[in-house]
């Protein structure tokens, strides 16, 4: 389910009150200790989005903050008041990172492309397994080098909060949804055979295919980054040594 726009007041029903996380994530490390909102507390609340395990998180208004309405079988808010919601929102930037910190896995982020609404992790076992979000449209993909060193990207479009969880704890298995492209001789075959098994190569609309292609570019571009870095340290020995005849030179 996406994250949701609105007007919720939602009532503290729990007696030990409810505790501002950062992130919609019942994770410990992100709560703020700054704020606990006792019971009674009635807290107004624009942004609601329903979690993988069962809660819903609301985001509180006028701040950075997010509570959730139960803890297992334990109700910790209840509905007040509400509006319709007025639209259908896309994921936010810590929503998605909450996700990637909360998935058991080991990501790391390794950049944020706000122009483009695009996050990127990486795995930090052996295989260095990339995970593309846009989060502006729940396209998530994953990228891989196999065996022969050729390159494996799957994308799923239109992924769901829970769908989006399941691919971060696990960025190798394929599923429903999942566009499959190998590159290899620069040939695109309809279907090959991947680490994540037969992979199809959906057709979609030109904006489709133009939205997945910028996920599929945000990992080149990471790429070509790291090689030009390591390029410039390369060379920096001939620079070094150009720039200490240049000083004799002058002596």
């Amino acid at each position: 389910m996406p994250i949701e726009d609105g007007q919720w007041t939602m009532e503290v029903v729990y007696v030990g009150g409810v505790g501002l996380r950062r992130l919609p994530t019942r994770s410990q490390w992100t709560r703020d200790e700054s704020k606990t909102y006792k019971l009674g507390d009635l807290v107004k609340c624009d942004k609601r989005v329903l979690a993988s395990t069962g809660e819903t998180f609301y985001h509180v208004e006028g701040t950075d903050g997010w509570v959730f309405d139960k803890m297992d079988t334990q109700i910790l808010l209840e509905q007040n008041t509400t509006a319709p919601p007025t639209k259908t929102d896309v994921w936010t930037v810590d929503f998605v990172r909450g996700v990637a910190m909360g998935a058991g896995q080991d990501l790391e982020e390794l950049s944020h492309n706000a122009q483009n609404h695009v996050l990127t992790f990486r795995t930090t076992t052996p295989e260095k397994i990339k995970v593309t979000v846009d989060y502006k449209r729940g396209t998530v993909g994953t990228s891989i080098i196999n065996a022969t060193k050729h390159k494996i990207q799957l994308i799923r479009r239109n992924c769901t909060p829970k769908e989006l969880a399941e691919i971060m704890q696990n960025p190798k298995a394929s599923g429903k949804g999942f566009a499959t492209r190998l590159m290899q001789q620069q040939k695109n075959k309809a279907v090959v055979p991947t680490p994540h098994g037969p992979g199809i190569i959906l057709a979609g609309s030109g904006e489709e295919d133009l939205r997945n292609s910028v996920v599929m570019v945000e990992d080149t571009i990471e790429e070509l980054a790291r090689k030009r870095l390591d390029l410039l340290k390369s060379l920096k020995p001939y620079d070094d040594r150009r720039a200490r005849a240049s000083t004799a030179m002058k002596v």
